[in-house]
């Protein structure tokens, strides 16, 4: 459902391809590639302009990504630039739908493991996180209207202190183009805004305080192949470039 796997973009903004927060049918996953994937590659650079044309991406991580047969993720790895493997992200998939994530160190260390449950209907209910000692971290709760459109997004820390909620509206083509943040008790924090290309990839984000001031200005631009999924995606924050992220990608 193209709405539903929208909620991740927020979360994960910079940090696009890292799966620990949220799960396939979130916004979380709006940057998630379309069709049966076999495998992808993805390079996150810094872009630096004080440099000499053809020495200003600089890169800092990548992520190697496998799938099964149906495309459903099964591992990523991340490695720095120096091919260092830094951790691993293990998936545990039933029926399409992500069911648990397991995350270890180089050396097999557990660090973190996601749980993910869903409702009668199929959709995310919420994503638990526990810690190497099993103890919970943090959770995240989402809720639905009668026609399956995520409304609400509740976030809680450890020992289940309120931290944020989320909420959503919509546009007339069914993509998220306003989320409300609010702490306990109601008290408003900030509004992002965002706006869509005709592939349904975000091209902008605003962020507003509550007086409606601009925070910050957040653009990206896309190139995609014959899928329309995006193999570079460049972001810039006050039009200026600070991100690129090249995909390589290999489908079924």
């Amino acid at each position: 459902m193209k709405t539903l796997q929208q909620l991740i973009f927020i979360f994960v903004l910079l940090t696009l391809v890292l799966p620990q927060v949220g799960a396939q049918q979130s916004f979380l996953n709006q940057d998630y590639p379309a069709g049966k994937l076999s495998k992808m590659t993805e390079e996150h650079f810094s872009i630096d302009v004080s440099r000499e044309p053809g020495e200003q991406l600089v890169l800092h991580k990548y992520f190697v990504c496998e799938f099964d047969k149906a495309g459903n993720r099964l591992i990523d790895r991340e490695f720095d630039a120096m091919d260092n493997l830094l951790k691993k992200y293990s998936y545990e998939n039933a029926k399409g739908k992500r069911e648990k994530l397991v995350i270890t160190d180089a050396k097999g260390k557990l660090i973190r493991t996601v749980v993910y449950t869903y409702n009668k209907k199929g959709l995310l209910e919420n994503d638990q996180s526990y810690d190497a000692a099993g103890k919970p971290e943090k959770t995240l709760i989402y809720t639905y209207d009668d026609k399956g459109l995520l409304r609400e997004n509740y976030s809680y820390l450890k020992a289940g202190e309120f931290e944020m909620k989320y909420s959503y509206t919509y546009d007339y083509k069914g993509n998220i183009d306003k989320t409300l943040c609010f702490t306990e008790g109601g008290n408003f924090v900030e509004e992002r805004q965002y706006k869509y290309n005709e592939n349904g990839q975000v091209v902008s984000e605003l962020i507003k305080n509550e007086l409606g001031d601009t925070l910050k200005s957040t653009t990206f631009q896309y190139v995609t192949d014959k899928k329309k999924n995006w193999t570079e995606k460049t972001v810039l924050v006050d039009k200026h470039p600070v991100n690129l992220i090249k995909r390589e990608i290999v489908y079924n």
